[in-house]
């Protein structure tokens, strides 16, 4: 991780030279607060103890130190002002830590010396540990296995008699917010030995060591029953001035008031990390948005976009802040356990609990909405458990989209048959991400919109040929180009684009070619390019209406011809402007793997089959053809540009 540099704005109160540090640390202790596991952070440096810099002092700082004292867990990082120079030795020590290590010593360390500060007066932090309790081995601050600490030495806690009573006392004292579950060996054995006691809080306690103990009748514990607790995040980040708690300007409960947050370096993967702590689904936009004066001692804060809550992010404070960061959340669907924000298993949230969906009723059209929702161009992928099972219950509700809405929550529903879900059927949905065919037919054709820095742009035609074109028709999964021509499917809302693409033809990925500046970045009316992708095609028949049904799914790949139907080839017709089926057919073939075989079902409706249910079948006897009446005028197969 890049090493953080100190805000600008400071420079205006503390003048200092900086140089890498030959001498180590050799120790770190807690000063002025309410014992050795709580106040102002020193390191034994040169032999004396020197400060440690606030700017640079985070959560993930006072992990170590945490850690290091034997102390329990991080709970809590406050500001302190106004902390006297006579009071310190002169050298002012810079350390970042990236939480993990066992010592302080081993973070990245700048020292400052000399130093000249204004009136005399320098700013420092209290780190609180949580002393006596700890979670461990979780994902984050507030989940993991607990450990308690007893005459110095850690115990794992049994999970009988450890009720809900004493998991709330717990997740108070660690600055968390409320239990959410409460299971044994959830987070593994452990390698302390059981405690004696069994703690019997009534809930309103701070420690958990101030709770009644009673000995336990049992000294062992029962394999699988080590207490794993995981707690909600705490309630210090917020979202006001937006359309709903999941939108709107990012605030942090930070030394007893309510901070802004700089924009500065705010991306999509700190939002992803707001959205996951306020429940509120994926991170659909990262904005910022110009404060009417400078707001004193905002929060900058870096994340990698897999922490559970902003505390495990880097941060630090800055002193003047004009820009203050923003968020929309999804909230109400995400895809979670992907690549990234745009892939993973579908969950819903209907009634402030989060449910997986079953594939079985889910199509495409439902997911063009959930694509869309969560801005993430369109569909490529739809398979059931390709992104695992996940935790939660399946919703009772089949949804029935048309493919236009904006929110997923917005469909038709009507009642699955089966309030079970089969194993292997939990949605698993890839999204395009970055590029998308609006105002088309279908999937496979529309005018092309490109999304970079989180804001979507049309694409000029000029400068965009048949190379570009290929590369995405095969980044949407949909084959071929077969028409390319401006405005085909009007002008759209958002602005051009100011490159050109490039492309050999061989790119995965439209923003994985060159690039260069359009050398007019204006671009004339008519010009927006419209593409029309082939992802299905008929070979081996008397003419291009007639033949084995070929569909292109990240390669081209045969039909299983057990179930084809007049419905199913009706589909086909339609979309090679073919007229009206006229037959179905089948040819016999050797067993074929489920590689090369997939199973379509249409209602008849479609414009296209990628609009059908289709699945992957172990294996086919024979492979799906059709004969098409081909009345209507076919289009030009090849791709037209018009120049």
């Amino acid at each position: 991780m890049m090493e953080l540099q100190r805000p600008a704005a400071l420079l205006t109160a503390v003048i200092l030279m900086v140089v890498c540090s030959t001498a180590e640390m050799a120790g770190v202790r807690l000063v002025d607060g309410d014992g050795h596991c709580s106040g102002m952070p020193q390191v034994l440096y040169e032999g004396n103890w020197s400060i440690v810099d606030s700017v640079l002092f985070d959560y993930r700082n006072a992990m170590v130190v945490c850690r290091e004292l034997n102390c329990g867990n991080a709970v809590n990082v406050t500001f302190r002002e106004n902390v006297r120079k006579e009071d310190i030795n002169d050298t002012f020590l810079s350390i970042t830590c990236e939480g993990k290590e066992s010592a302080f010593s081993q973070c990245k360390q700048r020292d400052q010396d000399p130093l000249d500060r204004i009136n005399n007066i320098i700013h420092s932090t209290d780190a609180i540990c949580s002393d006596s309790v700890r979670l461990v081995d979780g994902a984050g601050l507030c989940s993991g296995r607990l450990e308690v600490k007893s005459h110095q030495s850690w115990t794992s806690v049994c999970e009988t008699g450890f009720d809900q009573q004493d998991a709330e006392v717990v997740c108070r004292e660690l600055g968390c917010g409320t239990p959410l579950t409460l299971q044994g060996a959830l987070f593994g054995e452990g390698k302390h030995p059981f405690g004696t006691k069994d703690f019997q809080c009534k809930g309103t306690e701070n420690r958990l060591l101030t709770c009644s103990t009673s000995e336990r009748e049992e000294h062992t514990c029962a394999l699988g029953k080590a207490v794993g607790l995981t707690c909600s995040e705490p309630d210090d980040v917020k979202l006001v001035g937006g359309s709903s708690r999941c939108a709107g300007t990012v605030k942090v409960f930070h030394t007893g008031e309510w901070r802004s947050v700089t924009a500065v370096q705010w991306s999509i993967k700190e939002a992803a990390v707001v959205c996951r702590q306020l429940d509120c689904g994926s991170a659909v936009v990262a904005s910022r948005r110009s404060s009417s004066g400078p707001s004193p001692w905002s929060v900058q804060i870096e994340c990698e976009g897999s922490e559970s809550a902003l505390r495990e992010c880097r941060s630090y404070y800055n002193q003047h802040d004009w820009y203050r960061a923003e968020v929309i959340c999804s909230d109400s669907v995400r895809l979670v356990d992907g690549a990234g924000l745009c892939s993973g298993r579908v969950e819903v949230k209907p009634h402030q609990s989060w449910t997986s969906v079953c594939e079985t009723g889910f199509d495409q059209q439902d997911a063009e909405v959930v694509c869309r929702e969560l801005g993430c161009g369109s569909p490529l992928t739809l398979q059931g458990a390709l992104f695992g099972e996940g935790k939660h219950p399946f919703g009772t509700k089949e949804f029935q989209c048309r493919g236009t809405e904006d929110h997923l929550l917005k469909c038709s529903t009507s009642e699955r048959e089966e309030h079970t879900c089969a194993l292997g059927k939990a949605v698993g949905l890839t999204c395009s991400d970055s590029v998308r065919l609006v105002d088309g037919d279908g999937l496979c054709s529309g005018r092309l919109e490109v999304k970079t820095h989180q804001s979507w742009t049309s694409v000029c035609e000029t400068g965009f040929d048949q190379q570009d074109a290929e590369v995405v028709c095969r980044e949407l999964g949909c084959g071929t180009p077969l028409t390319l021509q401006g405005a085909l499917f009007g002008e759209g809302k958002h602005p051009f684009g100011t490159k050109d693409f490039q492309c050999n033809g061989t790119e995965n990925r439209l923003l994985n070619c060159s690039t260069s500046d359009r050398e007019e970045q204006n671009c004339t009316r008519g010009k927006a390019v419209g593409l029309t992708c082939q992802y299905v095609k008929l070979v081996d028949g008397s003419s291009r209406c007639a033949g084995t049904v070929m569909l292109y799914d990240k390669k081209w790949r045969t039909v299983e011809g057990n179930a084809w139907s007049m419905k199913d080839a009706a589909v086909v017709c339609r979309q090679l402007d073919c007229g009206s089926a006229v037959a179905v057919t089948s040819q016999y073939l050797e067993m074929a793997t489920y590689e090369d075989n997939v199973q379509i079902f249409c209602s008849g409706s479609e414009s296209g089959l990628k609009e059908c249910a289709f699945y992957d079948v172990p294996w086919s006897l024979s492979s799906a053809g059709v004969i098409c009446s081909g009345q209507q005028e076919a289009t030009t197969a090849a791709v037209q540009k018009e120049k």
